[in-house]
This record gives structure tokens, C-alpha cells and sequence, in this order.
């Protein structure tokens, strides 16, 4: 986050947050008020789109401390982050925003919005969903989600520093595709700690609210990325499909799906993804 302040040629206004254990907010810009929850890779791979929407708009940031190199001496506790996040929003009297996050930040976006569906003026998501697996496989359970996220945690745990380090380098080519934007992601990832990624894969692994996501009353837009879902075998009709199911209780949502962009839609088509974000500001 603190790069973020130094590459940012905007004004900015760095809010204490020394009161939370969980989080840390940043402001920039003037205007409606947006909160942004980055997910793993951090708040730098917003900076194009602060930058856009900061003229006429005030981004308030939030990091998880524990994430991108924001430590954290307490164990995860993602309920406490919610806590915090919505007392945040109290405290500055922050009115009718809009509420948008990518990955985890988007997961934790929707648990936001399902607990206070009064609040937020829309909720956007970018590569985030209810309960993202059974796209993958409509057979997925939350049970087999325990599973996974154990096995994950003892892969991890495991690890050598350099086989981590491998690890991630690897991953990060299937979440953007430009060699920079992955070390963006990637240093992010690594600045991380270890058991915030662990407790991060197990929430989304082990939490559905695709019955919940109906409590949301806001209207929802969802920006979304086919290059997984294709890669498994998926065809068009079927991701379409799929992604529709998993807000299908949502009254008023709005679903684009872009093919020629991984996970980190905001790095690898910044003008696209900028362009369609404003129209719904």
C-alpha cells in the first residue's frame, strides 16, 4: 500500500486507522465515495483504476493487514475484517457507497453486503463469485472444500521458502498475462503471510452463499474472466450459465465476461476494464 502512495500522482489523504487490527484504509480523490477491497495481490494493481475514477470520485482502499506486506500479529479472522470494514464505514460516515472488490476482497465485498444489504448504493465484483469452484464442477461441495483447503494448508506448511517461492511464480502466470503485472502479483503474494493465504483459500474453499447473495438488494455487477473456466473445459454457453446460477438470486445484476484476460481483469485490459467500470459509477 505505501507504494501505492508514492506512485499515485493524485491527492491523497491517508486516513489513521490505528484503532483496527485488521485493516488498514487509504483515501483518494473527492467525490462518491467507492470502498475498494483488493484481494492478493494487493492495492497496486488498482492503481490505473484509482487514478481514473479518483477525479471525480473518493476511493477509500482497504488492505487486509496480514496481506501485501501489511503484517499482522494476530491470527486471520476474515468476520473480524467485516467487523471492521462496517465500523469503518460508520465511523467516517460514509453514506450510500458503493462497495467493490476482486477475489477475496470481492468475497469478503459480498459477506459485506448480505449482512447490510441496506447500505451500499451497488456492489461490484471483479473475478469473484458466491461460491466460485462449482463453476468448475457443479458436483462441489463445501465438504470437499474442507478437504482441499487441509490439504492445501499441508502443502504449504511443507514448502520449502524456494519451493514457495516456485510456487507462486508459477500461479502467477495463470492470473495475468503480461511477466510485470505477475511480479506485481507475485511480490504481493509473497509479502503475504503464509497462514492469511491459508485461511484466504479456506474461506472461499469452505463458504457458500449462493443462497445468501439473494439477501443483497443493491444491484450487482459482476466483471468476469472465461480463461479458467475454458482451460477446464468449458464451453461459452456453460460459463455463461454457470456464472448466471451463481446470482441468480440477485434481482438487478449486470454479468460481462471477457475472454481474453486472466484473473487480474484490471491489469491485463485496463482500458476495457476502466471504460465499463465508469458506466457504472
Amino acid at each position: 500500500m505505501k507504494k501505492l502512495i508514492l506512485t499515485l500522482l493524485i491527492a491523497v489523504s491517508t486516513i489513521a486507522t490505528q484503532a483496527y487490527n485488521t485493516i488498514n484504509v487509504e483515501r483518494f480523490g473527492k467525490g462518491s465515495p467507492i470502498l475498494i477491497i483488493p484481494g492478493l495481490g494487493g492495492a497496486e494493481v488498482w492503481k490505473s483504476a484509482i487514478q481514473a475514477l479518483s477525479s471525480s470520485n473518493t476511493c477509500y482502499v482497504v488492505s487486509i493487514k496480514g496481506i501485501a506486506g501489511d503484517k499482522n500479529p494476530n491470527d486471520p479472522n476474515f468476520a473480524d475484517v467485516q467487523k471492521e470494514i462496517l465500523n469503518y464505514i460508520q465511523k467516517e460516515k460514509i453514506s450510500n457507497p458503493i462497495l467493490m472488490g476482486h477475489g477475496l476482497g470481492g468475497f469478503i465485498a459480498e459477506q459485506i453486503a448480505i449482512n447490510n444489504p441496506t447500505i451500499f448504493k451497488k456492489l461490484i465484483l471483479i473475478d469473484s463469485y458466491p461460491f466460485a469452484m462449482v463453476i468448475h464442477n457443479p458436483a462441489f461441495t463445501t465438504e470437499i472444500g474442507i478437504k482441499q483447503a487441509e490439504a492445501f494448508k499441508n502443502q504449504i506448511a511443507n514448502l520449502s521458502d524456494k519451493n514457495y517461492s516456485d510456487v507462486w511464480t508459477q500461479r502467477t502466470t495463470d492470473m495475468t498475462t503480461d511477466s510485470s503485472t505477475q511480479k506485481i502479483v507475485y511480490k504481493s503474494i509473497i509479502n503475504s503471510e503464509k497462514r492469511y493465504i491459508v485461511e484466504a483459500q479456506k474461506l472461499m474453499l469452505t463458504t457458500d452463499l449462493r443462497e445468501k447473495i439473494k439477501e443483497v438488494k443493491c444491484p450487482v455487477i459482476v466483471f468476469c474472466t472465461s480463461y479458467l473456466f475454458k482451460r477446464n473445459g468449458l464451453t461459452d454457453d456453460v460459463i455463461k450459465q454457470r456464472i448466471d446460477e451463481q446470482f441468480s438470486g440477485v434481482k438487478e445484476r449486470k454479468i460481462f465476461i471477457y475472454d481474453n484476460v486472466k484473473q487480474y481483469i484490471m491489469l491485463d485490459s485496463k482500458d476495457w476494464f476502466i471504460e465499463n467500470l465508469k458506466k457504472f459509477i
